[in-house]
């Protein structure tokens, strides 16, 4: 059933289009005694004489396209004027729609939980460190980027838990590093001092620059440490990322396809650390009995070396 407001609106809308057709008048009758003249017509002269003067006609035509014209400027303006109407219905619909969403969310059960409930359901979303081998760059699709997504709330829980962002996987990206290199400081600092896990890429000559200087603020945070290499050809580079770091918190550090292990460099970077590393795992070069040796007199609490 219409209620008098949809009457009225109806009728309102009525009147709207009824008015904007009175803007565009007839066409008028555009008919002449030349309209059907064969040019060049040598009786045109005896034909101006009888009726009206071409030049007459010209003059009244221009002045018919003038108000044609004044007219489509007119229509124009009130065009632009229902299509900001139009913007501004849209806009009351997404916030309406969205003030729907959030009362409806406020009678949800998953929306009265407590924000330690929370808490441990979003760090049991959080890959294992076990697999950071496996860790992929972040994104919008993944945890605990995902989460932030769902509602104000959750987005809000999420950022406050720093828990959530002590692991992470950095890939030097040439085409936009300055912008990648932002996210994953703003990244870093949400973990607000906790101890880092992270999962490092080199795939170029110029990427142990850019990864100390992303890293470099963060270095006592650093407990666990996973470096992939995809080219071979980039073993001095990653001598020269052990030279610039100290990590005095390391526990854990697997090295991946290293073509040639660097057993100098890193037993400085050992001496010069003094961390309490636990696990080394190296693949793609080997490792000898008294390279390991030197490395436990260096770190007593290194158990192993693969």
């Amino acid at each position: 059933m219409q209620t008098t407001r949809s009457k009225t609106n109806l009728s309102t809308v009525s009147d709207i289009i009824t008015a904007l057709q009175t803007v565009i008048p007839e066409i008028p009758d555009l008919e002449t005694p030349y309209s059907r003249t064969t040019f060049p017509n040598p009786n045109h002269c005896a034909i101006e004489l009888k009726g009206q003067s071409i030049n007459a006609i010209i003059t009244e035509r221009q002045h018919q396209l003038n108000k044609v014209l004044h007219d489509f400027s007119s229509l124009q303006t009130v065009m632009r004027g229902i299509i900001t109407l139009q913007d501004q219905l849209l806009n009351q619909k997404k916030k309406i729609i969205e003030s729907i969403n959030l009362h409806k969310r406020l009678v949800s059960p998953l929306w009265r939980l407590p924000t330690e409930v929370l808490f441990q359901i979003f760090c049991h979303c959080l890959p294992p460190i076990s697999k950071l081998g496996k860790l992929q760059p972040p994104s919008k699709l993944t945890v605990p980027m995902s989460l932030t997504r769902i509602c104000r709330r959750w987005r809000e829980v999420v950022v406050d838990m720093p828990n959530l962002w002590c692991v992470l996987s950095v890939e030097v990206d040439d085409r936009n590093w300055q912008k990648a290199a932002f996210c994953y400081d703003s990244w870093l600092k949400r973990a607000r001092g906790r101890p880092l896990s992270l999962r490092l890429q080199f795939h170029a000559e110029d990427d142990s620059t850019k990864l100390q200087c992303l890293l470099q603020p963060y270095t006592n945070q650093i407990s666990s440490l996973t470096i992939d290499f995809y080219r071979p050809d980039i073993l001095l580079k990653f001598c020269d990322l052990l030279d610039a770091l100290s990590l005095p918190i390391l526990r854990i550090l697997a090295v991946h396809d290293v073509p040639e292990w660097p057993h100098e460099q890193f037993k400085a970077f050992l001496a010069r650390s003094e961390c309490p590393l636990e696990s080394l795992i190296v693949s793609g070069s080997v490792v000898t009995d008294e390279q390991r040796a030197e490395y436990v007199a260096l770190v007593p609490l290194l158990q192993f070396v693969l």
